[in-house]
């Protein structure tokens, strides 16, 4: 993976002698690796994976463009196809899983009431309370995201107003929620920095892309400067239930300006867990760890 990692950056020249040992999810890091191979050196099996990826995007592209037009100023196409026409230096540079869609606020059901008059029907699996999935043509996936960075509040509002992304936030988003295999790629294209107030992540991100692929995404380096913003600092993509925990706490505090003083964790913790009092916390923590995350 690290290997594949450094090819689709460019930091190793990419090569295609062992891409038939390769299963899910490395391949979705092969369209990366092709965009970096010259036309003279394309095989014939790199010139397949690259026309069907540009055959794939271009599918995506025609829906997206139905779906924006059906319902302006209430979809802002994000993450897969926003990322693969705005960032990478070209569109079949990057895997496309299916569309994006981050819905205004109060207006989902308007949304998917229509959806199906449009064509689009629901997959076998259900959806995830902040996610919403559509299946179309020829299996393209939808997602529609009610709430595009999970536990961090922003000026949602403001990009429907502007029609756009800010790509500081599409960065943060990436870094946070990103998939294991894909959030340094699309990373390192991104070259945006930080948010001002999340600046403090800049030495963490630039840490972990060293050791993954020996570069840094040259971010800026801020020391954190209270308690929340230390813990999401240390917190960020590491494993386990309680970094994890903690990181979405770190988040919703630093959004917050909050700087992390006990009761503030435990109202985060409330409002993560939907509880109404502190006294509810113990229970709600052992339900976890059990397993039962309902």
């Amino acid at each position: 993976m690290q290997g594949l990692v450094r090819q689709a950056v460019g930091t190793v020249p990419p090569e295609e002698s062992r891409w038939e040992q390769l299963h899910y999810p490395e391949t979705e890091l092969l369209p990366t690796v092709v965009s970096r191979l010259s036309s003279e050196e394309l095989s014939p099996k790199a010139k397949g994976l690259k026309r069907y990826t540009w055959l794939r995007y271009q599918l995506a592209q025609k829906e997206a463009d139905k779906l924006s037009e059906q319902f302006p100023q209430t979809l802002l196409l994000t993450d897969d196809l926003n990322l693969a026409e705005n960032v990478y230096p070209e569109p079949t540079g990057r895997v496309l899983t299916g569309l994006d869609f981050l819905v205004r606020p109060g207006r989902r059901a308007e949304v998917e009431s229509r959806l199906t008059a449009l064509g689009w029907g629901k997959p076998t699996w259900p959806d995830n309370g902040e996610t919403s999935y559509w299946t179309g043509p020829e299996s393209l996936l939808l997602r529609l995201h009610t709430h595009w960075m999970a536990h961090g509040p922003l000026p949602e509002e403001e990009w429907f107003e502007a029609g756009a992304l800010s790509p500081p936030h599409q960065l943060c988003r990436t870094c946070w929620q990103g998939p294991l295999h894909l959030w340094l790629v699309d990373a390192h294209h991104l070259k945006s920095e930080l948010p001002e107030n999340f600046q403090f992540l800049g030495s963490r991100l630039n840490k972990l892309s060293r050791q993954q692929v020996g570069k840094s995404l040259d971010l800026p380096e801020v020391l954190p400067v209270n308690l929340a913003q230390w813990a999401l600092h240390t917190t960020l993509r590491r494993p386990g239930f309680a970094s994890k925990l903690l990181q979405e706490l770190a988040l919703q505090l630093v959004t917050q300006e909050k700087p992390g003083l006990p009761h503030q964790w435990l109202n985060a913790l409330c409002t993560r867990w939907s509880l109404t009092s502190y006294t509810q916390i113990p229970k709600a923590t052992w339900r976890r760890l059990r397993g039962d995350f309902r």
